[in-house]
């Protein structure tokens, strides 16, 4: 995850251990991403979250049972925590396309 810092951009990578799926990583970072945006010491007015992974993102808006539950219920705390600090905050998130002639487009990904 990445996001600007003055005129500089900063970083952060989180290491989710061996046994993880894509699915389930894809879904984590969402909401990581969320939660990193969430502890900034102060509360910024824009959270835009940019990502090709459509199924993750449809994930979040359910806390149905099922696969990616705990990522969408600790988004939801994460969007909560951030309304309640800022008014008016805007939090979006962002489908990109992958890249034309990626290994996952060739797969059918």
């Amino acid at each position: 995850m990445v996001w600007k810092r003055g005129l500089t951009w900063a970083g952060a990578k989180v290491h989710m251990g061996n046994s993880q799926g894509a699915y389930d990583a894809e879904c984590a970072a969402l909401a990581h991403a969320l939660e990193l945006a969430a502890q900034r010491s102060t509360t910024p007015e824009r959270v835009t979250i940019f990502s090709d992974a459509q199924a993750a993102i449809r994930r979040m808006a359910s806390d149905e049972p099922g696969p990616g539950q705990q990522y969408a219920l600790q988004a939801r705390k994460q969007i909560t925590m951030l309304r309640r600090a800022r008014k008016g905050i805007v939090i979006e998130t962002l489908i990109v396309p992958r890249p034309q002639g990626s290994r996952w487009q060739r797969e059918g990904r």
